[in-house]
């Protein structure tokens, strides 16, 4: 196995939003910085965003209403910070090149639902604006990139951040990044649930089982939003987003169940969390469609009505509607199947106001913290978390990184001074021996002769969680996802990997099959503690919010005995 190795002051995983002002904002402090992407960085979850960034000069205001949405699972100390800092973090934005939709030299701001008032900007050609103006920066800064690279291991001996071990799907080589500091901007597991969700293919949970593996509790992982309408055909576009129920339902949308019955109208009044809801119970206990959704039925918007004050404008419908499923569907003339999807993750890594974590030299920045939105996020503040925790998750690296300088890897043993294809047995004794374990684990693997397909291991996970814990969750459905996921643990010691050299997907599928299997258990056992429904979590022996546990959340992290979970209160 070839092995190069890197020396950073700062490495940061994830080239979304996060990571890239992260890498930014630690550069600007005067740290050597690497940024490591399994995508081209600019890419995944922040390229298919809807572009929406909230933005208030009145913290106060925004904050009351991030802590309502949340359900009393918010920390109030982490929404005050990406309140105060949301107008500063959108003008960092456009100081780094981001062009806001703007009327007189003014961006315009519109309202969505559970704000209080207009405060979200919106972007031309939304995520994949913030993207490729994100990217385009690192790349004026001279940061080094490193694409389409997998960080699968964090070296942590006694404690302390010493770096990331990596594999490059280009080359097939694996890379060794020494660094005082690491920022975590990984994302959320939105593809735990594929097909069944709108997010990127790389976004499966690697920051969190990371986290987890180093010893950092994770909170709040059973609050998991999922988007009401997305498309349940083609079957290669499954789970695509199609519209806020807000926007596309217009003022007389119906939904309907698969025998025509109407379930639920004025869509365009109702929120997320209650249309799903309602989808949900239908889907599991109803007369669902052909595909498992229901049917938007969207015509009645197009008959002129005496009250109608403005014709409803079938083009605010995805246009991804007009490619997939035809002019008619996209007009609002023909009833469509929808069916809710995995959009984003409000649990995440446990951390503090700069997102530093419990580990020294660990930080966390977007998708991949928890204790923002606690059981439910506003529409418009994940990238608004993206830039405020990213610049202040850039910073505190790159200082901690600065202080640490007399006791980097550099510094301790001149055997660093340059890459090289040395063998494990002579790096350090504080990181040698676990990047020799990994590796010779990794060769081990390669010379199995199994049955078991690696991606196979993904696509039986989401089926399982898909079945038994996307909507309504129930103590057996939980059980039964835990035993499962024993199962597929046994059939990973399976797997077949070919020796393919560079481009080798199917060793890149093993080893997210490795992190993706802890955070689905993860997962699976915050949904089974918390008996109750609350936010994005309901449970249906359970259907309605238990007053002693308001303010009360879950942490889970590894114990002696393995994975275990424990409740908190909510730091107020």
């Amino acid at each position: 196995m070839k092995l190069t190795e890197h020396h950073y002051d700062v490495v940061c995983i994830g080239g979304g939003a996060a990571g890239l002002v992260a890498s930014l904002e630690a550069t600007a402090e005067g740290a050597s910085v690497a940024l490591v992407s399994k995508e081209p960085a600019g890419g995944g979850n922040t390229r298919l965003s809807g572009g929406g960034i909230a933005m208030d000069g009145e913290p106060e205001v925004f904050a009351r209403d991030v802590l309502s949405s949340g359900e009393g699972l918010s920390e109030p100390a982490l929404v005050k910070v990406v309140t105060e800092d949301s107008l500063p973090a959108a003008l960092l934005l456009e100081r780094l090149g981001l062009v806001y939709n703007k009327r007189e030299d003014r961006i315009i701001l519109g309202i969505r639902a559970g704000h209080g008032r207009p405060r979200t900007g919106h972007l031309p050609n939304d995520g994949v604006t913030l993207g490729r103006t994100l990217r385009e920066a690192v790349i004026r800064q001279g940061l080094d990139l490193y694409d389409e690279m997998l960080a699968f291991d964090l070296l942590v001996p006694e404690g302390v951040m010493e770096g990331i071990l990596c594999h490059d799907l280009i080359t097939g080589e694996y890379h060794l990044f020494h660094a005082s500091a690491v920022i975590l901007a990984t994302g959320g597991a939105g593809c735990l649930f594929y097909p069944q969700t709108d997010n990127a293919r790389g976004v499966c949970g690697d920051g969190l089982a990371l986290a987890l593996k180093a010893g950092v509790g994770l909170i709040d992982l059973e609050q998991i939003q999922f988007l009401p309408f997305a498309i349940t055909k083609p079957s290669s576009a499954r789970g695509v987003y199609c519209g806020e129920p807000s926007v596309v339902g217009g003022p007389r949308g119906i939904l309907r169940n698969g025998d025509g019955k109407p379930l639920l109208d004025m869509l365009n009044r109702r929120t997320r969390a209650e249309v799903a809801g309602v989808m949900w119970r239908e889907m599991s206990h109803g007369r669902p469609g052909p595909r498992g959704g229901l049917i938007l039925d969207l015509r009645d918007n197009l008959e002129p009505r005496p009250d109608n004050d403005a014709p409803w404008d079938s083009t605010r419908v995805n246009i991804i509607l007009k490619t997939l499923l035809g002019g008619d569907c996209y007009r609002g003339e023909q009833p469509y199947e929808v069916a809710p999807t995995a959009h984003y993750f409000m649990g995440g890594i446990k951390s503090g106001t700069s997102g530093e974590t419990r580990v020294p030299g660990l930080f966390v920045a977007g998708e991949a913290m928890g204790g923002i939105h606690g059981a439910n996020r506003l529409a418009g503040v994940a990238l608004t978390e993206t830039a405020v925790f990213g610049s202040r998750a850039g910073k505190a690296a790159a200082t901690y990184a600065a202080g640490r300088e007399g006791d980097s890897p550099q510094g301790r043993d001149p055997v660093f001074a340059s890459p090289s294809d040395r063998p494990a047995a002579r790096f350090s004794g504080r990181t040698g021996g676990l990047v020799a374990e990994k590796l010779a684990e990794l060769a081990a693997v390669a010379e199995r002769r199994g049955t078991v397909p690696p991606v196979s291991i993904h696509r039986a996970l989401g089926k399982i969680l898909w079945d038994k814990i996307a909507g309504l969750r129930t103590e057996a459905g939980c059980e039964s996802v835990l035993t499962e996921i024993a199962w597929l643990r046994k059939r990973l010691q399976e797997v077949r990997i070919p020796d393919t050299g560079p481009f080798n997907r199917p060793l890149w599928d093993y080893l997210e099959a490795e992190m993706m299997l802890p955070v689905a258990e993860a997962i699976t056992l915050c949904a089974r503690e918390r008996r109750e429904s609350r936010g994005a979590h309901l449970r249906e022996d359970y259907p309605d919010p238990d007053p002693a546990l308001a303010g009360r959340r879950i942490a889970v992290f590894i114990g002696p005995e393995g994975m275990a979970v424990r409740w908190e209160e909510v730091p107020q």
